[in-house]
This record gives C-alpha cells, structure tokens and sequence, in this order.
C-alpha cells in the first residue's frame, strides 16, 4: 500500500506504475495470466507505453513473449518507465496444495521476466512467519532466485503505531479497549500489523 501510494505521488507517478494484487482471490492458474493483462491494460491506460497496443495473451506457456505484449513493454523501455506486479499473501500458494498450480504459474512468470530483462518487475509479499518444508519446491526455488531477487523486510510497527491502530478499532466497535487489554494486544503482536489486526478481529 505504501509502494502504491508513493508511486502516484507528483514526484514519481510518470515514471512507476504499481499494481498490487491479492492473491487469495485465485481459484486457478489463470489468475495469474489475468493479474499480468490487468496490471498491463491499467498501466497503459495511466499513459505507460504504446497506446495503440491491443494487449492479448497469445503464448500461454510464456505471457511475456506474446508478440502485443513485447511490443508494449518495449515501447515502455523506451520511455524509461517501470511496471511493477506486486503479488500479496503470496504463502498462500505454496501452503494451500489446491494453489500449487497457481505456485507454478507466477514462477514461470517471473523467471520469463528474468530473462527478459525488460522494464516490468514482479513483486512477491508475504507473512514473515510463513514457512515450508525444506523438500517443497518453493524452498529450493526461493535459492534458485539469488541473482534475480532483492529482499526488503518491512520493519515492525512501533508500540505508538500499533496503539494507533487499536485506536481506529475502537472508534470501529464505538468503545473504548481497557488500557491493560491494549497493552496486550501490543505486546501479542509483536509489531505484526497482520496480527494485530487478527486478535482486534477475534477480540470483536
């Protein structure tokens, strides 16, 4: 959300567009193909790239080298522009076995953005916590990716902007969290915005 709000401001919005998804909503591998036309169709309505490109899909085992759509990210090379897919909640494909498939479509997708090497980037978030067995072959792929990734971790909220956060709960429910209950939903929360939000939600 920060990403996206910093890439519309005055300084940066013709220079990045950032189109982040949530990748819950996937039910199968064509989520993937459909995130990737849309991040693409959006971009070039904001006034990235050729705007005569019909964008369409036409090499399913690799979106990227469909003829519209190399011809569109090499209109936006040229103007020195950058598209960004960011993938939210991204543990979820490779912690649910029924988004296995899914796993493997948005790693062909990045690995067809590696070689590009063209002006779009794929973003992957995820829950710190996450985890997966050392034989899944999200594991090995993560290694794989050394020389094509880089790695920021988001640092934790600060008790000041986790009570903050508590503050618009219980302006939410219209009631006031006793103080030694806030102060425990604090400390529960390590400073993950995602668990905090999730003791709130259990709380109500």
């Amino acid at each position: 959300a920060k990403l996206k709000s910093k890439a519309r401001n005055r300084q940066n919005r013709n220079r990045y567009f950032i189109y982040p998804v949530d990748v819950r909503a996937a039910t199968s591998p064509v989520y993937i193909y459909s995130a990737l036309l849309n991040t693409l169709k959006k971009a070039q309505e904001n006034g990235f790239g050729d705007q005569n490109v019909i964008l369409t899909i036409s090499d399913v085992s690799s979106p990227l080298n469909s003829d519209s759509i190399r011809s569109y990210l090499q209109s936006v090379e040229q103007e020195g522009k950058l598209i960004v897919l960011i993938i939210d909640q991204f543990e979820e494909l490779y912690s649910k076995p029924e988004l296995y498939e899914v796993f493997d479509r948005a790693k062909s997708l990045l690995l067809s953005a590696a070689a590009l090497k063209t002006n779009f980037c794929l973003g992957f978030a995820w829950k710190s916590d996450s985890t997966t067995y050392s034989e899944h072959q999200a594991y090995f792929f993560w290694h794989q990716l050394a020389d094509y990734r880089a790695t920021r971790k988001l640092s934790p909220f600060s008790d000041g902007e986790s009570s903050a956060v508590i503050n618009i709960f219980e302006k939410e429910i219209d009631q006031k969290v006793h103080n030694d209950l806030k102060h425990n939903l604090i400390v529960s929360s390590q400073g993950y915005p995602w668990l905090l939000k999730k003791l709130c939600i259990h709380l109500y």
